[in-house]
C-alpha cells in the first residue's frame, strides 16, 4: 500500500479514486488516438528503428485499412473515429511493439 507521505506534493486525497490517480504513471495510459494518428505514429517508430513500414488504406473492408510492420500487420479501424484503449493495445501487440514506444 502506497503511505501519503510518498505522494507527490499537493495531491489531495477526496477518495478512493484520487489516490489511484495520483499514482498511476503515464506508461499504463494510451491517451486517446485516432484511428488517422495511428499510422503516422507506426511510421515514426519504424522509421527510428529502421523496419519496413507500409499502410494500405484500400486493403480493408470499408473504411478499414492494413498496416504493416516489417512482416506482421494489423487492421486499422475507420481513421476518423478513436481508437479505444483495448483495441490501441490489441494493434500494437499484432505489430509486435509496446504502446510506450508509440
Amino acid at each position: 500500500m502506497l503511505a501519503t507521505s510518498q505522494l507527490p506534493p499537493g495531491t489531495i486525497l477526496t477518495g478512493g479514486n484520487a489516490l489511484m490517480d495520483a499514482i498511476r504513471t503515464p506508461l499504463c495510459d494510451a491517451g486517446i488516438v485516432k484511428g488517422s494518428e495511428f499510422p503516422r505514429k507506426v511510421q515514426r517508430f519504424a522509421r527510428r528503428r529502421g523496419i519496413c513500414f507500409q499502410y494500405e488504406p484500400s486493403l480493408g473492408k470499408g473504411s478499414h485499412g492494413r498496416v504493416w510492420l516489417a512482416t506482421v500487420s494489423t487492421t486499422l479501424k475507420d481513421p476518423k473515429k478513436e481508437l479505444g484503449t483495448r483495441l490501441f493495445r490489441a494493434m500494437c501487440r499484432d505489430l509486435g511493439i509496446e504502446p510506450r514506444d508509440l
